[in-house]
C-alpha cells in the first residue's frame, strides 16, 4: 500500500477480508444443512461429496417419497443452509452428522477441481493489478510442488483458493463433540445405509461433482507431503480417530515405491 497509495482502499478491503477470515480459525460455530422432515442435520463442509450430500438433503426435504432409490440427481434440489450456527444449539431430536475426508488428499481433490478445471480458478479469477502482478509471479497455472511450495503466498492473492483449502476443522467448528456420526468419503456407503435407515427409503449416495484432473499422492515430493502435514496439524488431531500422518506416510511411501 505505501508502494502505491492509489490501490490503497482496495487493498486495505483485502487485507480486512483476509483479518475477518481469521477470525473465523478458532471459531466454534459451523454450517448446518437441515431436513425438517426427517430431522436430519448435516454440517457442510466443502470437498467432503457436499455436492452429493446436499442434493440428497435437498431431495429428501422437498417430499420426494415414491420410495425410489436416489440414483441420479441431474438438478440440485433447494435446501435450508444456516450459516455459523452453534452444534449444541440444533434440536436434540435431531441426527446430526459430518463428512469428513484425508487431510491431504482433501487438499488434492479441492486443486484438482478449484485450481485446473473450476471457472474460479486463478487464471480466471478477477483480480486487483496488484494481486494479479503478483500471481503471474509464481503462474496462474502452477505445478503442484510449486504451488505448495508457495501455498502461504497463493493464498494470499486468492480469498477463493484459501476458502477451499482452509481445512476441515474451521467447518466443523473446531470440534468433534456433538455429532451424531461422522462418516468419511471414502466410506459413503454407510451414510446411505444410516439415511435410509431413517427416511425409510432405499438411498444410494452417487458422486456429483467429479471435475478436474485427479491428482495422485505419488506426485508430490517428500517436501511437499510434509509441509501438508504440518499445514493440516489440527485436522490430523481432531480427526484421529479416522486419520493419522503415519497412514498417509505409508500409503504415500507405498506409492512411490511401485
Amino acid at each position: 500500500m505505501k508502494e502505491n497509495p492509489k490501490s490503497a482502499d482496495k487493498n486495505m478491503g483485502v487485507l480486512r477480508s483476509c483479518n475477518f477470515l481469521e477470525k473465523f480459525g478458532n471459531q466454534t460455530m459451523l454450517r448446518a444443512i437441515l431436513c425438517d422432515r426427517f430431522k436430519i442435520a448435516y454440517n457442510f463442509i466443502l470437498k467432503c461429496a457436499c455436492s452429493t450430500v446436499k442434493t440428497t438433503m435437498g431431495w429428501l426435504e422437498n417430499g420426494q417419497d415414491d420410495r425410489s432409490k436416489i440414483i441420479s440427481m441431474p438438478k440440485r434440489q433447494s435446501h435450508k443452509m444456516y450459516w455459523w450456527v452453534k452444534i449444541e444449539n440444533l434440536a436434540v431430536n435431531y441426527f446430526k452428522f459430518v463428512v469428513v475426508r484425508e487431510p491431504i488428499k482433501w487438499f488434492l481433490s479441492a486443486v484438482s477441481n478449484q485450481v485446473f478445471f473450476s471457472i474460479n480458478s486463478f487464471e480466471s479469477q478477477k483480480l486487483t493489478s496488484y494481486k494479479y502482478l503478483s500471481i503471474a509471479k509464481l503462474g496462474v497455472n502452477p505445478e503442484i510442488n510449486w504451488l505448495i511450495e508457495n501455498l502461504e503466498s497463493y493464498l494470499e492473492m486468492s480469498q477463493f483458493f484459501k476458502h477451499h483449502i482452509k481445512a476441515q476443522h474451521i467447518f466443523m467448528g473446531n470440534q468433534i463433540k456433538g455429532f451424531d456420526r461422522v462418516f468419511q468419503v471414502e466410506r459413503l456407503g454407510e451414510l446411505g445405509e444410516k439415511l435410509s435407515e431413517i427416511t425409510g427409503m432405499e438411498i444410494n449416495l452417487p458422486r456429483l461433482n467429479t471435475g478436474g484432473r485427479k491428482i495422485s499422492l505419488a506426485e508430490l515430493s517428500e517436501k511437499s507431503m510434509k509441509k501438508l502435514i504440518d499445514f493440516y496439524t489440527r485436522d490430523y488431531e481432531l480427526l484421529k480417530d479416522y486419520y493419522s500422518p503415519d497412514k498417509i506416510w505409508d500409503e504415500y511411501q507405498a506409492l512411490k515405491n511401485k
